[in-house]
């Protein structure tokens, strides 16, 4: 009887264990096919899951591969994407990672600079591209639906993290994460790459002073730049970095939301907006303030 009980619970154990049969390369491949957040669970199961699940072949695809992007340095994939993590913003369950373009945050500081020099105002506007590491929320197909409690939560995290205008005690308009869904929307690809030019093409406010007639930079319905002639290419962005962004941002994505993150407002002394572009893969973050100093 003894011998029948211990045979039994030794065939469930090698039932339970039948990962134990396979080779390592079988095991990567069914890892490979996880969400990241199994596969984060996967090294708390044994010592063999373990060593198995920080394979390169598991976590290749959880690294970013868009061009110009710049990434930590590690002897693994497991390693890069550690890092990547560990030095990336939290937003709800979710992970964005700044500032993946260095040339992107080159031109970002060295045009402000030539701002302040050149209108004698104080700015403080800036372009902050951010990549989704592990997409855990629909925003761009539910990101507006104020009756859906987790999409509330987490566009109160958005807000709470990038919506703080500290210029304006009341804003009548937008204060949480209800009135910003309500303010909101799910914009094409041309308008979503014209708010980022908008954001990165000089201000608008030194080019207006330069050429009062200046347009703006035309888009296709696709959100790429209309070609120009060469005596038309006034634009400080050049073609290389914003197809890199567009690529990013926009690249296969059919659908993005834009968050307007306070009313836009125009006073005597300063003016702010603060506006997230999103997509499935990443996030832009735009403010434009300028404040003027009067004698």
């Amino acid at each position: 009887m003894q011998d029948s009980d211990s045979h039994s619970v030794s065939g469930t154990e090698r039932k339970l264990d039948c990962s134990s049969t396979l080779p390592d390369e079988i095991l990567e491949k069914i890892f490979f096919e996880l969400p990241l957040y199994d596969v984060m669970k996967l090294s708390l199961v044994c010592k063999r899951w373990n060593v198995v699940s920080r394979s390169n072949s598991v976590w290749q695809k959880f690294v970013p591969r868009n061009c110009g992007i710049h990434l930590p340095k590690a002897d693994t994939q497991y390693g890069v994407f550690r890092k990547l993590w560990m030095n990336s913003l939290q937003i709800g369950t979710e992970r964005w990672f700044p500032n993946p373009l260095p040339d992107l945050v080159d031109y970002d500081t060295a045009l402000r600079e030539e701002e302040r020099e050149e209108s004698g105002e104080m700015v403080e506007s800036k372009c902050v591209l951010y990549l989704r590491l592990n997409q855990e929320y629909p925003l761009t197909t539910d990101g507006l639906n104020r009756d859906d409690s987790v999409m509330v939560e987490t566009v109160q995290a958005i807000f709470d993290e990038f919506g703080h205008v500290q210029d304006l005690q009341v804003n009548p308009l937008i204060h949480d994460a209800k009135s910003a869904m309500e303010c909101s929307c799910f914009p094409d690809k041309k308008f979503a790459m014209g708010l980022v030019l908008h954001c990165l093409e000089s201000q608008h406010f030194l080019e207006f002073k330069r050429d009062p007639d200046r347009d703006d930079p035309e888009l296709d319905e696709e959100g790429y730049r209309v070609k120009m002639q060469d005596d038309q290419k006034i634009n400080r962005l050049d073609d290389k970095l914003f197809n890199q962004i567009r690529t990013i941002l926009v690249g296969k994505n059919n659908r993005l939301v834009c968050y307007d993150l306070n009313d836009g407002c125009y006073g005597n002394t300063f003016t702010y907006a603060r506006h997230l572009v999103l997509s499935d893969t990443a996030a832009v973050y735009c403010v434009e303030y300028y404040e003027t100093f009067f004698d």
